[in-house]
């Protein structure tokens, strides 16, 4: 193996992150990335890109920074420029927000995600996963992903939120393109434009959703923050179409990745499969491996809100710190044999989900999800085999696969 020095690594990582689609971080080249992380985090962990960005490697110096608010989510606050990076559904939403914004728009949706609350729609989410099951067990081949992985997400957010099943296919599709507004910096002119339309039709949909709800309230969770609008909280109906845009997003895309991204890592690793089914006890450390061996989410970012030390280097104010899943998830510091995919796994404090203030709000909901859709799998299907290699789809910070296709026995 060729390895670099600090001298060369400093004059050509920069270049590593540049060009359309992601650079480095992109999709296909994943198994170089990783390679390359490896080696920064040997030779400088805190590593300065150029255009005021650091790229962070080892996992201690990452949860230090996503659980110090002093290194901001809200990047238009403190950038030098003042210029907006994202999109504008997901810039106005409480994902690119700090305390007190932040917290006063999360405490008001927490509710509807609480374990508590969640565990009431379990046999609602089984029954649905045993009807998408009955549509191809007997068919002896599935397509993970659109019939399976795809639409039981789908369904559980959409039931939260109370969208009308008409309407769930159509802005499923919106929501696809609109995601990619997270990565406006790696886009090609084409794909930009894509993605700005569909998150203002996305946007044009949830206004009309919210109006709707205020003329003819329901129990879900869009009627209670307009209730708690009009109980006086300071909230803007360009607050509430936001948080219907990000939960329906974030709400279905990731759980999506989870269950595609980890049945392939499990195809990929023979006894994966084989031995969760002998051991369905360990379908909750086999979630935690996915998510960090093939992490859904496979970037984080802060803005430093002053001078900041992060090991032995100063982030200066206004200045950016990548932190890719990739890396700090793979940390062998952290991981024993980090690129070893093990469903037993233990101590797995992966970061996929972020940690601190910006912990991800959906996250039991997503292995809740998974935990269902693969026990009930492995009990009425054996004999699950691949079909053949999987391609990622073109976002760079949601990370999920266009398909993975299996071939099965239904169980006796």
């Amino acid at each position: 193996m060729v390895t670099m020095d600090q001298k060369t690594l400093r004059e050509t990582a920069g270049q590593k992150f540049l060009g359309v689609g992601g650079g480095i971080l992109a999709p296909h080249r994943a198994d170089e990335a990783i390679a390359f992380f490896d080696e920064v985090r040997r030779i400088e962990p805190v590593l300065y890109l150029g255009e005021d960005s650091w790229l962070i490697t080892r996992h201690e110096d990452a949860r230090a920074i996503l659980r110090d608010t002093r290194f901001s989510n809200n990047e238009t606050a403190v950038h030098r420029d003042g210029e907006e990076p994202y999109g504008e559904g997901f810039a106005r939403s409480m994902l690119f927000m700090d305390p007190p914004d932040h917290t006063r728009l999360r405490s008001l949706v927490q509710q509807a995600f609480a374990p508590r609350r969640l565990k009431s729609l379990e046999d609602d989410i089984e029954q649905a996963v045993d009807e998408l099951l009955d549509a191809v067990v007997d068919q002896g081949r599935m397509d993970v992903v659109a019939d399976y992985a795809r639409p039981l997400p789908v369904w559980v957010i959409s039931s939260i939120l109370d969208v009308p099943e008409p309407d769930r296919e159509h802005i499923q599709d919106l929501a696809q393109d609109s995601s990619l507004t997270l990565d406006m910096e790696y886009l090609s002119n084409e794909a930009t434009e894509r993605a700005l339309n569909a998150s203002v039709a996305l946007q044009d949909y949830f206004r009309d959703f919210v109006e709707a709800r205020r003329i003819s309230p329901g129990d879900d969770v869009l009627s209670g923050m307009i209730a708690a609008e009009e109980s006086g909280e300071v909230l803007s109906n360009d607050e509430i179409v936001a948080m219907a845009d990000l939960l329906f997003v974030a709400g279905h895309e990731t759980t999506v990745n989870l269950i595609g991204n980890g049945t392939r890592a499990m195809l990929d690793n023979e006894d994966s499969l084989a031995r969760l089914a002998a051991n369905p006890e360990l379908i909750t450390s086999a979630i935690e491996e996915s998510l960090r061996f093939a992490p859904s989410v496979t970037v984080n970012g802060r803005t430093a809100s002053m001078d900041l030390a992060v090991g032995d280097k100063c982030i200066k104010r206004g200045q950016h710190v990548i932190i890719p899943m990739g890396a700090v998830n793979r940390d062998p510091e952290r991981f024993p044999d980090p690129h070893r995919f093990d469903v037993g796994r233990k101590d797995n404090a992966h970061l996929t989900f972020s940690i601190g203030p910006h912990v991800c709000l959906g996250a039991f909901l997503a292995r809740m999800e998974a935990r269902i859709a693969w026990r009930r799998m492995l009990e009425r299907i054996t004999d699950i085999a691949s079909l053949g290699p999987s391609r990622y789809r073109e976002h760079v910070t949601l990370r999920g696969l266009e398909s993975v296709d299996i071939t099965f026995t239904a169980a006796s």
